[in-house]
């Protein structure tokens, strides 16, 4: 690996490149670049793909929100090519082929996104996902999504390089969750149901409805469970599960440390239930949206394939046999009871699996916490610096599982209950609601804040 490294170092100093700032910035000017960031992702959210037709139905809707994407815009892939080259990175990385600490290891990943998202909006196009279309019009519809991926690419890279506040995937899939979630509730575009006119938006229909049904009782039924359109029930559901994933951030279980050569200096080291925050849940969507893409591929240019019928078959853009069957979430639950069983536990154990995972691969294991710790000169109360790690071993691999499965089952309920963009969206949302909130507290100690 560290020989095509150095093969291809020429080619990785072509990658483009966000600079590091030269002085630190205070929290005002990180928001300010991460209020650009978003603005301009919002902006290319809503510009159309030229030379696309979106006849048919769309087989990713489901992850669409998951991936921060929206369907036949220049924000097709979403944030799915920068998650798989994180994913392919710390993989390497974890089986020793890759170091964090060698210069060309950030143009590496870099290149490595890049690639992805050449291959992603090819897969695309040659697919069929866009219907048949000629050529040329191919051509143009793989550089417009290559082009806005890369410029994706970018703006995760300037957020993350030290300019705005956190990561660019989450925020991209926090602002897609808050702005379906502000859209369904108060949308005011006017639909047709039957012989009545209504709005797309809950809150705005709820009013509307008492006024023009004349029957008090059934205009409050029709606001609750309306099934043409956004109804109360289901913005309901999604605040009451925004406040219980809120609950659930903030569960932890403290271990007491002190210092080992200060008397009376002691604190708490804090294992969160959610120890991998919303990795899991990522990887997860990074892993099931390849598989699908692969699916997709096989299934229209080798359909008689061994692979090809393994990975499974479509009808009318939907899956309906082999793996990509299990890892799509049904659309009706109670007519496909066992299709429902087999995504759920197919999506906890994934979680579970890839959480405990990737503590080995992030710097997260009781390994890397007892480290840290020892370099600090602290050790866990009634126990010496040299049984750290068999102590940290008892907890931290049992809160990466645990987080890993609520953080499915989240999922997994939020389908149940038909929640505004998904059970990913709220975790993120939530996820990077708290690190900005920490981020400005520590901002705030620091006098920084302007």
């Amino acid at each position: 690996f560290y020989m095509l490294l150095g093969i291809i170092s020429p080619l990785i100093r072509l990658v483009p490149t966000v600079p590091r700032p030269t002085t630190k910035k205070n929290y005002s000017e990180k928001a300010y670049w991460t209020g650009i960031v978003l603005l301009i992702y919002l902006v290319f959210s809503q510009v159309p793909l030229f030379g696309i037709d979106l006849s048919s139905s769309d087989p990713f809707f489901v992850i669409r929100s998951i991936i921060a994407s929206s369907r036949g815009t220049l924000m097709e892939l979403g944030t799915s090519p920068m998650t798989t080259s994180e994913m392919v990175m710390q993989g390497l990385t974890a089986v020793g082929l890759a170091d964090p600490a060698d210069p060309l290891y950030e143009g590496c990943s870099k290149l490595v996104g890049l690639i992805i998202t050449f291959f992603q909006a090819f897969f695309y196009t040659y697919s069929g996902f866009y219907g048949n279309i000629s050529k040329l019009k191919s051509f143009l519809v793989i550089l417009q999504l290559s082009l806005s991926g890369v410029l994706l690419l970018l703006m995760d890279e300037l957020l993350t390089n030290g300019w705005g506040l956190g990561s660019g995937s989450n925020l991209f899939v926090a602002s897609n969750f808050c702005e379906n979630l502000v859209w369904k509730a108060l949308s005011p575009v006017v639909l047709s149901a039957g012989r009545f006119k209504t709005f797309e938006g809950a809150l705005f229909a709820l009013p509307h409805l008492i006024t023009t049904r004349g029957n008090f009782s059934r205009a409050i039924k029709e606001a609750l469970f309306r099934k043409n359109a956004p109804n109360l029930s289901t913005l309901l559901a999604t605040v009451v599960m925004f406040f219980f994933v809120v609950y659930l951030q903030g569960f932890r279980f403290n271990i007491p440390v002190h210092h080992v050569k200060i008397k009376g200096h002691s604190t708490v080291y804090p294992i969160r239930l959610f120890y991998t925050s919303t990795t899991p849940i990522m990887l997860h969507n990074a892993i099931t949206t390849n598989i699908k893409f692969i699916s997709r591929i096989l299934n229209k240019k080798f359909p008689d394939l061994l692979v090809s019928r393994i990975f499974g078959q479509w009808k009318e853009n939907e899956p309906i046999n082999g793996l990509v069957w299990i890892i799509t979430a049904p659309k009706n639950i109670k007519k496909e009871l066992f299709h429902f069983f087999a995504y759920s536990l197919f999506t906890m154990v994934s979680c579970g699996f890839l959480s405990r995972a990737w503590i080995e691969m992030s710097g997260k294991s009781p390994k890397d916490v007892a480290k840290r710790l020892k370099n600090q000169n602290l050790t866990i109360k009634g126990y010496r610096q040299e049984t750290l790690i068999k102590v940290l071993y008892k907890y931290i691999p049992l809160a990466a599982c645990a987080g890993g499965v609520a953080i499915g089952l989240v999922t997994i309920v939020s389908e149940i209950l038909g929640i505004v963009g998904s059970g990913t969206g709220i975790l993120l949302a939530v996820g990077t609601i708290f690190s900005y909130y920490e981020t400005y507290l520590k901002e705030s100690e620091n006098d920084e804040v302007d």
